[in-house]
């Protein structure tokens, strides 16, 4: 065998192992519809339009459809699927008219892009930094601080961050036949979003 040929065998494995590792996470994105719990007071089943090897990390985005605020939480997600609910806070009746919302579901880990954009997907307990407004009725407990979360790798510049809450852990209330008890979202502190 020439050098020429080991040589180009030697760059075409490269550029073939450097392929491969730029492979795009699985990932889906698509605009749903959740049912009046009104009339119909149960969680709505969406299936994924692929099948996950492990559940995935499932963000979601409502619209702001109906009278009263609403958030949209989740639960059993699957390899196949999720339930999602809109979510009244309390002082508000509990149910909600029909509401869009859009979820993107994406494998977790650190994936790189052919173009080589880099998504990391991860995920935290934040039992331990609950904090609570002053008219949340939790008072006077003591709010706790922010958690810090770092990531796997250095991004080269600040990345988008998104955040969504998996869970109904915390829950002191029977939805959708009862408004959200805590009335639970996340924030992420301002200024503290860095390339680490």
């Amino acid at each position: 065998m020439s050098k020429y040929t080991l040589c180009m065998l030697c760059l075409l494995s490269l550029l073939l192992s450097r392929c491969a590792m730029a492979v795009p996470p699985k990932i889906e994105g698509r605009f749903i519809e959740l049912q009046d719990t009104y009339t119909s007071p149960i969680w709505t089943k969406i299936n994924f339009q692929q099948q996950y090897i492990t559940p995935p990390a499932v963000f979601m985005l409502s619209t702001n459809q109906g009278g009263n605020p609403a958030i949209v939480r989740i639960r059993n997600v699957t390899t196949t699927g999720f339930e999602a609910l809109p979510l009244e806070p309390s002082g508000e009746d509990g149910e909600h008219i029909t509401m869009g919302a859009h979820y993107l579901a994406v494998e977790y880990g650190v994936h790189e892009f052919p173009d080589g954009t880099i998504m990391e997907v991860g995920n935290t307990d934040l039992r331990l930094e609950l904090q609570y407004g002053d008219k949340s009725g939790f008072a006077p407990i003591t709010p706790k601080g922010y958690k810090s979360l770092t990531f796997n790798k250095p991004f080269a510049v600040r990345p988008n961050f998104f955040h969504s809450l998996q869970t109904l852990n915390s829950l002191d209330s029977n939805p959708p036949s009862q408004a959200l008890v805590p009335f639970l979202t996340i924030a992420v502190q301002s200024g503290s979003l860095s390339t680490q």
